[in-house]
């Protein structure tokens, strides 16, 4: 009878959290795709393993934000990387050029304004399918050419494993059960004028039904041959996800059709939030933050007319006199009213 009870436990406790497994239906980057991450404080790095939980509730944002977009990319420096079927990754002015396939994803190339890397062959990002304790690890070899014609000679070794699984509490204390991918790599750099050795890691978190990480954090060091050392460190959770698991009420009051779309991060806020709006046509727009009853407190755009975009503007809770409570942030457009609930801390 105590064999059943410590076999009933066993098997209680190692299904707390369903285990995610990446594969290349689910998690492969699709082009056309966007991702917004914004950056908040550093968490605290729990220990792998199983049944974990990584609490993100009460991380604060830097106010920093990064545009991933993904696309099929130019044909002749794919052909200079020697991709079929590629993928580019942009993040601001860097472009990461990886090779796709239903078994993995792996970077072939890199480009920005100052130098382009070739690999010898491509760094896998993740293999599918890919579950907890799969491990994958590879050496590479890769020239980086700078924008003056000077060569810098990078070798190293990498090494991808699916580390830990649990639940993620995000920003408005979502749950989202994960698997964490640990990227870890050393590399060194030689030029003609200095070696730098480089050992980054990175932590993604990925749920079952998205696509793209959850959250990601890295940390990179870099040690020179003058003996000096560096460290930088960023956190990032994904915005865009966040909207879809919050999405706000629309009321279209004319056509059927979306002119517009708002999201508001963080929320809760603390000290200051960003409203982001997507305008899909030329539009005037008004933005009103109203009480729970309905008072009107601020006019954060008054009627003016913006080309179709993507714009931003900022609540500050202290500008406002907001109290701590529940609040509505209203959207006009041509013909279409977006109204977002925001709760300040």
């Amino acid at each position: 009878m105590k064999n059943l009870i410590l076999i009933f436990i066993i098997f209680f406790n190692s299904s707390l959290f369903a285990q995610v497994v990446l594969t290349a239906e689910k998690h492969l980057p699709v082009a056309g795709d966007e991702n917004i991450f914004v950056e908040y404080e550093m968490p605290l790095i729990i220990v792998p393993g199983r049944n974990q939980i990584w609490d993100f509730s009460a991380l604060n944002t830097t106010g920093n934000i990064r545009f991933s977009n993904f696309n099929q990319g130019e044909k002749d420096l794919l052909n200079s990387f020697n991709i079929r079927d590629a993928l580019v990754v942009t993040q601001g002015g860097d472009n990461y050029y990886h090779q796709i396939s239903k078994d993995n994803y792996s970077l072939a190339g890199f480009r920005n304004e100052d130098f382009i890397i070739y690999y010898n062959k491509p760094i896998v990002r993740l293999k599918y399918p890919f579950a907890f304790t799969d491990v994958y690890e590879s050496d590479f070899v890769a020239k980086a050419i700078s924008r003056n014609g000077s060569e810098t000679e990078i070798t190293g070794n990498y090494k991808i494993e699916a580390d830990a699984y649990g639940t993620v509490i995000l920003p408005g204390n979502i749950n989202v059960n994960v698997l964490r991918i640990k990227s870890e790599s050393v590399s060194v750099q030689v030029s003609k004028c200095r070696e730098v050795r480089i050992h980054s890691i990175k932590y993604l978190w990925y749920s079952d039904n998205q696509r793209y990480p959850v959250a990601s954090l890295l940390i990179e060091k870099r040690f020179y041959c003058d003996g000096k050392e560096t460290e930088s460190q960023s956190f990032w959770i994904n915005q865009s996800f966040l909207e879809k698991l919050t999405a706000s009420t629309v009321e279209n009051t004319l056509e059927p059709e979306l002119s517009s779309e708002m999201s508001i991060f963080p929320n809760p806020l603390k000290d200051e939030a960003q409203i982001r709006i997507r305008l899909f046509e030329d539009s005037y727009c008004k933005i009103s933050l109203k009480g729970v009853a309905g008072n009107h407190i601020s006019e954060i755009v008054n009627n003016q007319y913006f080309k179709a975009g993507t714009y931003y503007f900022m609540i500050n809770k202290n500008k406002l006199s907001l109290l701590p409570g529940v609040y509505f942030v209203e959207l006009y457009t041509n013909n279409q009213k977006i109204v977002k609930k925001i709760v300040v801390q």
